[in-house]
């Protein structure tokens, strides 16, 4: 609990096969300590070191580095879940047919937030398309996984939204939709293998 650092990176890759890799985005990755630690924390002086030391992965240092991962949750628990089910492109977001469940997702997401006393996301729905028009031609991780007949992260994007919206007494009916869409498709991969 004394030593935290928190990061996202926005650089994506996939798996040929076990051990071999392919950069699908540039992107970078970011760290930062969590808002409550102290200035001259032990963490902030490792995060330093490690910044100064590494030129490998685009490291870059967040002053706000919860709001980062949240934007982060935000784009896979609206990208992944609607591209898993359909098995499409990222890019295939931008089309006006998917505009509602974005944005239902995304206004449910902000009520969290609000919830937790914390900002709302500013331009979330933004944020998706800017994501989606970036990764066009790229594949979800969840797509894939859906694809390979794998165990998704659904529990741990939308499962975990939905368990913060419970606690709040908030409405998740769209969080939901799309956690047991995935589910179900996983469900009946899992029943062929």
């Amino acid at each position: 609990p004394n030593l935290c650092i928190l990061g996202t990176t926005t650089c994506g890759a996939y798996s040929h096969k076990v051990g071999h890799y392919t950069q699908t985005l540039d992107g970078r990755t970011l760290l930062g300590c969590p808002a409550l630690t102290s200035k001259d924390s032990e963490s902030r002086t490792i995060l330093d070191e490690i910044l100064c030391r590494s030129s490998d992965f685009n490291l870059q240092k967040s002053d706000d580095i919860e709001i980062e991962l949240w934007n982060k949750l935000l784009v896979n628990a609206v990208i992944n879940p609607i591209t898993a089910y359909y098995q499409i492109l990222n890019g295939e977001l931008l089309k006006a047919k998917y505009e509602q469940d974005i944005s239902s997702i995304c206004d449910e997401i902000n009520g969290i937030r609000v919830g937790l006393d914390l900002p709302m996301i500013k331009h979330p729905v933004e944020k998706i398309l800017n994501v989606a028009a970036l990764t066009h031609s790229n594949r979800s991780s969840m797509a894939e996984d859906i694809r390979l007949h794998r165990k998704t992260e659904i529990d741990f994007i939308n499962g975990y939204l939905i368990k913060k919206a419970k606690l709040l007494g908030l409405p998740s009916f769209n969080l939901e939709k799309w956690y047991n869409a995935i589910a179900s498709r996983t469900d009946s991969y899992a029943q062929h293998i």
